[in-house]
């Protein structure tokens, strides 16, 4: 949910970092699982991408 909110919020850079971020801490907690990181990451790249161009069309920088 946070990369989603992220990637609408920030963009993609930023979102993608922020769920590595997060699959690390999640890691090393031992609350999380390896599967985080694809999962996580591919969320951010996804909502970001589908938000950026639509971005664009409506002005907003």
């Amino acid at each position: 949910m946070i990369n989603g909110m992220m990637g609408v919020l920030v963009g993609l850079s930023l979102a993608c970092t922020t769920a590595l971020a997060i699959a690390i801490l999640r890691f090393t907690l031992g609350i999380g699982s390896v599967l985080a990181f694809p999962g996580g990451i591919s969320g951010a790249l996804i909502t970001g991408t589908v938000m950026n161009p639509s971005r664009l069309s409506r002005g907003v920088e």
